[in-house]
C-alpha cells in the first residue's frame, strides 16, 4: 500500500495491526513514517516518542523524529 501511495489505507491497516500487536516496533516505525508522509506530524511525533521510549539510541527513530517540522515538536 505504501509503495502504491495508498497512505491512508496503509495507516488504517497499521493502526489495526498495532491494536492487536502494540509491541511491534517495526510496524510502529512504518506507521510513524506514513503519518509524516501524510503531513500528520503531531501524530507521527507521538509514534516516534513511543518508539524512542523503548529504544532511545535507535538512529532511525532519532532521524525520523528530527525530520519532522519544528512545529510538530514540543
Amino acid at each position: 500500500m505504501v509503495e502504491n501511495a495508498r497512505l491512508s489505507d496503509a495507516e488504517e491497516m497499521l493502526q489495526q495491526w498495532l491494536d492487536n500487536h502494540p509491541e511491534d516496533q517495526e510496524a510502529r516505525f512504518l506507521l510513524a513514517r506514513v503519518l509524516a508522509w501524510q503531513g500528520k506530524n503531531a501524530e507521527a511525533l507521538e509514534q516516534y516518542q513511543h518508539l524512542l521510549s523503548k529504544d532511545p539510541e535507535n538512529g532511525d527513530y532519532l532521524t525520523g523524529r528530527a525530520m519532522l517540522p519544528v512545529t510538530a515538536r514540543p
